[in-house]
């Protein structure tokens, strides 16, 4: 895997920091989680559990090695920066201030690692007013509009099913790892990104279409409002979607439903008439095909070339042949779920997709292997574990299945 050899300390919680050192480990990364003894907030999120496990916590922290310890004793610290001066990257999305009060802050990162890509993901960014402030992936679809254009246009905001903030800053973090790693430099490297910052990237066209005119994009359902008609229409047992980009498209779907006189129509006549006509074409073309059944017009409009799908749950999907052919859900090795599978990554080099070595692992899975490492004997050890600033033991769960 293209990142083999390159080791990623990773002070990480809840989603958007986990998922950016998630996606480094599926590259090839060793990744080893810097934990707390109590152990990472979300081991704890549920329910539902498998097997005593949160899955929120599964899903997020493949490929990794965990080390439990008290970073806010001087020992704990310690270790942390004996681990820190053989690694490559540092990521961290502490609360405001939390990561310089424990001494593993940039400064002290690059002291112990001269050449550290030390990535941190903060809520609002380095500056403004809100600074300071913590948040979560809803708050910040609250704050940064994406709730504001979610939902049917005479109900209220939603948040996005997805946590799509927390993925795509984790997203953005990996990007600004990779690239510091490619760049030619001789000094560490501080890469910052938020989740606010992430959360408006979400909208590039609807900031272009404010800043262009004052055009504030309205909540439209599952209706688009640049290109007509992007549309989920009713069928007599359920729905589908269909999404006829270009006025090429328009005519094969006008064709494909029996209505070829649309495609003539001065009020379709192309894609701004269809935006400014978008209520009436969307009638007439719910009206056609509330006739006849979604396999009907699935098969109907994929013949004709048009670009149509059936609304799927996520039961739906994962019987899907198509996600079955690309193997996205993927088997992978762990100590308690003997039939562990998580999302494969999206990616394949050379035909072989991103690996996922080893589920997410159990709480100070790896303390006592990774301080042998870094040189500490048996009785060091042995007393660190009895004064309780490092764990190697699986947390007991009384945790249940249920729900």
């Amino acid at each position: 895997m293209p990142l083999e050899g390159v080791r990623v300390l990773d002070l990480t919680v809840a989603l958007a920091g986990p998922w950016c050192t998630h996606i480094l480990g599926a590259l090839g990364a060793e990744v080893i989680k810097l934990e707390p003894i109590s152990g990472e907030e979300t081991r704890f999120a549920g329910p539902p559990f498998w097997e005593g496990e949160s899955p929120l916590f599964l899903a997020a922290n493949s490929n990794k090695r965990s080390i439990a310890l008290e970073l806010g004793s001087p020992e704990g610290r310690q270790i942390a920066l004996d681990l820190a001066r053989g690694s490559d990257v540092f990521v961290q999305n502490l609360r405001a201030g939390a990561v310089e009060k424990l001494g593993l802050g940039f400064d002290e990162l690059r002291m112990a690692s001269p050449k550290i890509v030390y990535c941190t993901i903060g809520a609002f960014g380095k500056v403004g007013p809100l600074a300071d402030r913590p948040a979560y992936d809803l708050v910040m679809q609250a704050v940064s509009g994406v709730m504001s254009t979610t939902g049917e246009s005479d109900g209220r905001p939603l948040r996005t099913g997805p946590a799509v903030v927390d993925l795509s800053t984790g997203l953005w973090a990996a990007i600004g790892v990779l690239s510091a790693l490619l760049a030619d430099r001789d000094e560490a490297l501080l890469v910052d990104t938020s989740l606010y910052e992430s959360a408006v990237n979400l909208q590039p066209i609807q900031f272009v279409q404010y800043a262009a005119s004052g055009y504030v994009a309205p909540r439209l359902g599952a209706s688009g409002n640049i290109l007509v008609p992007f549309e989920t229409l009713p069928t007599t047992d359920g729905e589908v979607v269909v999404a006829a980009g270009n006025d090429r498209l328009f005519r094969k779907l006008c064709d494909a439903v029996g209505l070829p006189e649309l495609g003539a129509d001065d009020r379709f006549r192309d894609n701004a008439s269809r935006v400014r006509n978008r209520p009436q074409l969307a009638a007439i073309l719910a009206e056609r095909v509330s006739t006849h059944p979604s396999d009907y017009w699935l098969d109907i409009l994929a013949a004709a070339g048009v670009p149509v799908a059936g609304v799927k749950d996520i039961a739906g999907v994962a019987a899907d042949p198509q996600f079955n052919a690309l193997g996205l859900l993927a088997p992978v090795p762990h100590d308690v779920i003997d039939d562990l599978h998580v999302l494969a990554p999206p990616l394949s080099f050379g035909g072989t997709r991103a690996a996922l070595r080893s589920g997410a692992p159990a709480l100070g899975a790896d303390t006592a292997g990774l301080l042998l490492d870094l040189g500490y004997d048996e009785a060091t050890i042995g007393d660190l574990i009895h004064r309780k600033l490092v764990r190697t033991t699986p947390m007991s769960s009384e945790r249940s299945n249920d729900g």
